[in-house]
């Protein structure tokens, strides 16, 4: 549940056929949620990063509340997950956001929910998040997509 950000200035340019660069240092078991480029790496108020985990909790967090880091650190709690037992709970979606952006909730069941990102509450990074859509025994969040502008003015 930990996110980094640093000015893509940091990323050095590499060839076709090299590994890159790192951008953050993980934890064995852990895996890279998502990545996104904020408006010119400008702290603004309007923006925020959704954060859904796969057992249907999630929050907008400002993205003012990211400090830049530098590239390859250990990076910042994003989320504290609720459910840490029965297989636990990991970040399906790491993804900035704009208060009226929609969002389309995915299962592994094949469910989807269309969702108003204002309707989802605004937290703090350390916080464990709202429950965002209810799930079936068994059933997990697998991808959060966002809905495109001309979706929502046909709407």
């Amino acid at each position: 549940g930990k996110a980094t950000r640093f000015a893509v200035s940091k990323l050095r340019a590499t060839s076709r056929t090299s590994r890159g660069v790192r951008s953050m240092k993980l934890k064995e078991g852990d895996s890279i949620a998502g990545m996104n480029i904020l408006c010119n790496g400008k702290h603004t108020n309007d923006e925020y990063i959704l954060v859904v985990t796969s057992k249907g909790f999630g929050k907008r967090v400002p993205t003012t509340e990211f400090r830049t880091q530098a590239r390859g650190g250990q990076g910042v709690v994003s989320i504290n997950f609720k459910i840490k037992t029965d297989g636990g709970d990991s970040v399906t979606c790491l993804r900035t956001v704009k208060e009226d952006d929609e969002v389309l909730l995915i299962t592994e069941k094949g469910i989807m929910v269309r969702q108003q990102v204002k309707n989802i509450s605004s937290q703090g990074r350390s916080a464990t998040g709202v429950l965002v859509q209810k799930l079936d025994a068994g059933d997990r969040i697998t991808y959060v997509s966002l809905v495109p502008q001309s979706e929502k003015s046909n709407l």
